[in-house]
């Protein structure tokens, strides 16, 4: 592995990480699996399972099709039923390596994301970390071939959106 980090990929990760929490919290969903390959992983996971080995969750999404069914079920299937919120993502990366042989980079950052409902004041929703696996493909782009969120406990609402 290669802890060094050209300026260049630095960028492309970073830019991918900020476009990913503005799509989210902007709630633009139609373009959350765009920032994923094809075969991808997205999953949300409790730090102490995943500590303990445990393949438990509370999301396993196993490939781009599986995002776009939520995406389907956030805009067609949960629409009434669920209580909407706005969600606010701060994160900081905290290492970045990549293979020395390929175009992959494994990055880890810690999170936090807020919510806000309706004239209510805003609350931590879940704190924890990302665990990312982005490729890069040669020509400035970069997606995520799987993003696992580990969160530090128990989230203090139902996960309705994307983290």
């Amino acid at each position: 592995m290669n802890t060094s980090i050209d300026s260049a990929t630095l960028r492309l990760i970073e830019q991918l990480l900020s476009d990913y929490s503005h799509c989210v919290d902007n709630k633009l969903f139609e373009h959350w699996p765009d920032f994923f390959t094809d075969e991808c992983s997205y999953e949300v996971r409790q730090a102490e399972d995943q500590e303990k080995g445990y393949l438990v969750g509370l999301i396993f999404d196993s490939n781009r099709n599986r995002l776009l069914d939520r995406v389907k079920f956030m805009r067609e299937v949960w629409e009434g039923s669920i209580e909407h919120y706005r969600t606010r993502h701060v994160y900081q990366i905290t290492q970045i390596t990549q293979s020395t042989t390929d175009s992959i980079v494994s990055v880890e950052s810690n999170l936090q994301v807020t919510y806000t409902q309706a004239e209510s004041a805003s609350a931590v929703l879940v704190s924890g970390c990302y665990i990312d696996r982005v490729q890069l493909d040669g020509e400035g782009s970069a997606k995520f071939l799987s993003r696992t969120v580990v969160l530090d406990g128990i989230p203090a609402r139902a996960l309705n959106y994307p983290l």
